[in-house]
């Protein structure tokens, strides 16, 4: 998995070698890079992409090729979109909204590594109720301890998600990142992607995040995390995960909110299909009702929060804001 042995494609010539190389491949891995990902300042720059080993790395350069209606591009879309090849992500949800909005290209196949970690917490790690809420309770909810404790039904369905480099650690996979970008990056910001011609320190540093995503997968697939009858689920899963950025104003939402940290609560168990979907007030996402707490008022009419639970919950936690409102259900 050596991820300094990768492929520049800066001509619309070199991005039909890519997909003629991969087309064929039943798993790809994707990533992106940008200037802030999937915000209203996001301007996109690579697009990674290899096999399921990352063994064989094209880094495709957004910037200079600018025409998205080239039919150069029309194999590699077809491989994004299509549903029978699987694309190996790790928190796509800004890469997925960058390619929509720079190429119209809706996402197909996405298997969200990052969501499959929190999907065996329960369902191959055994955890239970009573350690989800204890991850809360120690998390970014860690000082609402006793709320979660006297009123845990306002918490269900709530899933903090893990950051790659807690999973690396988990997994006992050592993560060695050029140092000199993750510096660069905090010191200048992720406007450093637009720089040309790039560095070749960002070139194999985008090409290295392809392998961490090679070795997660390989071992979530060896500790039964990701397995053959679970696939068909997770990437269910993960294409409500991709839906959760619908523009760029909502990624800012979720980024300034702490939305972002979270799974939505619609994500890991489907709306029945003829449910009523309910907009809400924060996130923005449509949801069934059971991710809204429901109560009754002193007249015995039946509510419920013009917030969903976790927007809820964020809204308790920072004590700011508004903590929305009780509507007739």
């Amino acid at each position: 998995m050596a991820a300094s042995n990768y492929t520049l494609c800066d001509t619309y010539a070199s991005v039909t070698v890519a997909a003629s190389t991969l087309t064929g491949a039943s798993t790809l891995i994707l990533d992106c890079e940008a200037r802030d990902l999937g915000c209203t300042n996001g301007v996109l720059s690579i697009i990674s992409i290899s096999d399921v080993d990352a063994t064989t790395i094209f880094l495709i350069d957004a910037l200079a090729l600018p025409d998205s209606s080239h039919p150069a591009f029309t194999p590699l879309f077809d491989l994004l979109r299509s549903e029978a090849v699987t694309k190996l992500m790790w928190d796509g949800r800004a890469d997925a909204l960058e390619l929509r909005e720079v190429y119209g290209v809706e996402l197909g196949g996405v298997l969200d590594l990052q969501l499959a970690e929190v999907v065996s917490r329960r369902n191959v790690r055994g955890e239970k109720d009573d350690f989800r809420r204890r991850r809360l309770a120690t998390g970014y909810f860690r000082e609402m301890a006793l709320d979660i404790s006297r009123n845990p039904g306002e918490y269900d369905g709530i899933y903090q998600v893990s950051g790659m480099n807690a999973a690396l650690k988990a997994r006992n996979i050592r993560d060695n990142k050029d140092a000199t970008v993750l510096d660069l990056q905090k010191a200048q910001g992720s406007g450093i992607w637009l720089e040309r011609p790039l560095p070749e320190t960002l070139l194999r540093y985008a090409a290295h995040d392809l392998s961490l995503i090679a070795m997660l997968y390989a071992s979530f697939m060896r500790g039964g995390w990701i397995k053959e009858n679970n696939v068909a689920l997770l990437k269910e899963q993960s294409a409500r995960y991709m839906r959760t950025f619908r523009t760029r104003e909502i990624k800012d939402l979720f980024d300034d909110s702490k939305v972002a940290m979270f799974v939505p609560l619609h994500v890991l168990e489907a709306p029945p299909g003829n449910a009523q979907l309910i907009e809400c007030l924060w996130c923005k996402q449509q949801l069934p009702l059971r991710c809204f707490t429901v109560r009754r008022d002193a007249g015995r009419v039946q509510q419920r929060s013009t917030l969903c639970k976790l927007c809820a919950a964020l809204a308790k936690r920072d004590s700011e804001g508004s903590r929305g409102e009780w509507v007739a259900v």
